[in-house]
């Protein structure tokens, strides 16, 4: 008989990462497609939404997501037209407070390895946050760009690896529909992912229909996983031929954004600094302090002409006076 997962609250795994941290044996952290921009994107649904003959507006956000993926993989628009979609559902969609968090954690050495099934630069962006550094403190591997070796990417002694699994957007080299003949594709990616795979491995915001295809080949030996999700998905059968032959554990929760700020706060007791924003912040009052002075000067020469006038007038009052006293 299969073992059953263990269901832990949030304090078991803040203990684990603690643990991890303090001898520095590094975790692997796989980021689902509910982790992801196109997740949080309302424009998504209300480009998608002519196409469906569901309301979407109705549905929740984990079903809107699903009928999301139903329509773009009907094969109803070209390649140019799922870019556009894809471009404008991401415009304005930023990293947040969690997205932070995860990025500070990496840098701390708690995740070594990311493994995301999304095509957004939320990670990277994350990073310039906390000043993390491509190439000095992070690379990211995109399948397309992959050498045919492989290994030589995967070896390089960075401290953290970000292995976007189906591509990127702002590379124009990415995969959202048939997944799986694209993870058929490439052997060395498949042979990296299962490298990693095998490991401890703690996954947050997986989507049973996004990521189907990527949990279908996730190795059922290996270390200890780890599932932060909704209750329904360990029902799902894609979930349980992990989570039964591994040793598993699971902590329910649906807000995959909040439980990121809960971790570091129980782990850190605080927020982590947003380098960037400091800098911004800094940068915006020096260009304020440099208008400020700029203006003092302006100020200082018009009062300086305000007093030439003054003078000019007083002068032409006095020689006025003085001619009509000679009348």
């Amino acid at each position: 008989m299969m073992p059953e997962p263990e269901k832990v609250e949030i304090t078991a795994l803040v203990t684990w990462l603690g643990m991890r941290k303090k001898i520095k044996n590094p975790a692997v952290l796989f980021l689902g497609a509910r982790a992801g921009g196109l997740f949080r994107s309302q424009e998504l649904c209300d480009i998608l939404q002519p196409f469906s003959k569901r309301t979407l507006h109705e549905l929740s956000q984990s079903h809107r997501f699903e009928e999301c993926y139903k329509v773009l993989s009907q094969r109803q628009f070209s390649e140019r037209e799922l870019d556009s979609i894809l471009t404008q559902s991401l415009q304005h969609i930023t990293h947040t407070d969690a997205d932070v968090c995860i990025a500070d954690m990496v840098k701390q050495g708690i995740f070594d390895v990311i493994i995301s099934s999304n095509i957004d630069d939320l990670i990277e962006d994350s990073f310039v946050q906390v000043e993390m550094r491509e190439l000095f403190d992070y690379d990211v591997f995109i399948p397309e760009h992959m050498t045919p070796e492989g290994s030589i990417y995967h070896e390089r002694p960075l401290p953290c690896k970000v292995i976007k699994a189906f591509g990127a957007l702002s590379s124009k080299k990415y995969c959202i529909i048939e997944r799986g003949a694209y993870l058929d594709s490439s052997q060395n990616l498949k042979n990296l992912l299962e490298t990693y795979l095998t490991q401890d491995v703690l996954a947050v915001g997986l989507d049973p229909t996004w990521d189907e295809e990527i949990l279908r080949m996730f190795p059922t030996q290996g270390g200890v996983f780890w599932l932060v999700g909704e209750e329904e998905l360990m029902n799902r059968a894609v979930f349980a031929r992990i989570v039964r032959a591994r040793q598993a554990k699971y902590l329910v929760d649906s807000e995959q954004h909040e439980i990121w700020k809960a971790i570091y706060w129980h782990l850190h007791g605080g927020m982590p600094i947003n380098f960037q924003l400091i800098h911004n912040i800094d940068r915006q009052l020096q260009a304020i302090s440099r208008d400020m002075q700029l203006l003092k000067r302006d100020t200082q020469d018009i009062r300086k002409d305000v007093q030439e006038l003054h003078i000019l007038f007083q002068r032409l009052y006095e020689r006025q006076l003085t001619g009509h006293d000679k009348t």
